[in-house]
């Protein structure tokens, strides 16, 4: 990460999101922030959740990943966002069937779902059958994106 982190990390009047990844890998990068983190003591990390991924088809084997990250930074998770999605081939129906997957999760690790997020194309579809809804504009890859502010 670069070092501009840690001086977003030791100011206590800015705030910001990192996205470390979604494996151990990524938390152990985040682990030589955490003293810093701690001393704050006003954090929020989020685990974002994603039933389509390999790695973490089901709550058992979420857990498992969670407890590898949670192992390698030392931090805790505070809560869940239920980011499941196949990407622009998403349906409603998927967002609708992960529910029960991300309970499953948010159960078995006592904490929180946050927000279930998905495309703002099926937002007015989801709105009234989904509990924290939270409509995402899908971004192309990277190499779509218009760098023209």
């Amino acid at each position: 990460m670069p070092k501009e982190v840690y001086t977003l990390i030791d100011s206590r009047s800015e705030y910001g999101v990192l996205d470390i990844g979604g494996d151990d890998r990524g938390a152990l990068a985040l682990g030589r922030y955490v003293p810093s983190i701690i001393d704050e003591n006003d954090y929020e990390m989020l685990l974002v959740i994603n039933k389509a991924r390999p790695l973490t088809r089901n709550a058992a084997d979420t857990v498992e990943v969670v407890n590898e990250m949670v192992s390698a930074c030392g931090l805790p998770f505070t809560g869940i966002v239920n980011n499941t999605n196949l990407g622009p081939e998403t349906t409603a129906e998927d967002v609708l069937s992960s529910g029960a997957y991300a309970q499953e999760v948010s159960k078995a690790l006592g904490i929180p779902i946050k927000m279930t997020c998905c495309d703002e194309k099926l937002y007015e579809e989801l709105k009234d059958r989904v509990e924290n809804l939270f409509p995402l504009s899908l971004q192309k890859l990277y190499y779509h994106l218009n760098t023209e502010v």
